[in-house]
Order: C-alpha cells, then sequence, then structure tokens
C-alpha cells in the first residue's frame, strides 16, 4: 500500500476548501457586509431623488436585482 502523506500538503488546497482563518473571513463577511449597505444607501437615495410612481419601481427593481 502506498502512502500518500507526502502528497497531501500540495494538493490540500487544489480539492478541499480553502482553510481560512478566523481573521480572514471575518474581514471577507465585513467587506460583503460593506458591499450590501453601501448598495441599500445608494438606492435609497436613488428612491429619494426619484420623480414619480415609475422612476421609484425602476429603481426597487434595479436594488432588487442587485442584492
Amino acid at each position: 500500500m502506498t502512502s500518500t502523506t507526502g502528497a497531501q500538503p500540495s494538493v490540500a488546497g487544489l480539492f478541499g476548501a480553502p482553510d481560512w482563518s478566523f481573521l480572514a473571513r471575518l474581514r471577507a463577511m465585513s467587506a460583503s457586509t460593506a458591499a450590501v449597505v453601501s448598495r441599500s444607501l445608494a438606492s435609497a437615495r436613488a428612491y429619494d431623488g426619484a420623480q414619480g410612481t415609475a422612476a421609484r419601481r425602476a429603481v426597487l427593481r434595479e436594488f432588487a436585482g442587485t442584492r
């Protein structure tokens, strides 16, 4: 029987999930949350500035499509 112990470290990143540290996961979550909040605020500003019902509906459709 052949041992694959020596090959495991070199192929671990190719097949398995990345071994992220807690801080790396926290940074990734924080970046995605910031992006969602930023899009939400931009949509809210566009909604407030929209004139008429049709324009507001268009803003809401665009926001729903980017979530």
